[in-house]
C-alpha cells in the first residue's frame, strides 16, 4: 500500500505522520492542525483500515454528524471491503 504523506479532504490539506511507537492508539485524528498520525508498524490491510477510519473521523469533524467510533469503525469495514472486493484498489 502507498503511504501518502498528505491527504486532501473535502478541501483540507492533512499531513500523515507515522510513528514507530504505539503511544494510545495505532491511528489518531487532529482536526487541528489537520494531522492524521498512523504507526508504522502495521501491514497493508490494517494500515488501509486504520486510514480509512481516521479519514471517516475528519470528515465528520468537517461536516459535523457525530459519528460514534462503533459507527466510523462500521464505515471503514464497509469502505474497505467495497473498494477490495470490486477490485478499486488491492493489498
Amino acid at each position: 500500500m502507498i503511504r501518502p504523506k498528505e491527504l486532501n479532504i473535502l478541501g483540507k490539506e492533512y499531513k500523515v505522520v507515522y510513528i514507530e511507537e504505539v503511544i494510545d492508539a495505532v491511528g489518531h485524528h487532529d482536526p487541528y492542525p489537520a494531522v492524521i498520525t498512523l504507526w508504522n508498524g502495521m501491514g497493508d490491510y490494517d494500515m488501509f483500515m486504520t486510514l480509512l477510519h481516521e479519514v471517516i473521523h475528519a470528515i465528520d469533524s468537517m461536516v459535523d454528524i457525530n459519528l460514534s467510533e462503533t459507527k466510523t469503525s462500521v464505515l471503514a469495514v464497509s469502505f474497505a471491503d467495497f473498494l477490495t472486493r470490486n477490485k478499486i484498489i488491492e493489498l
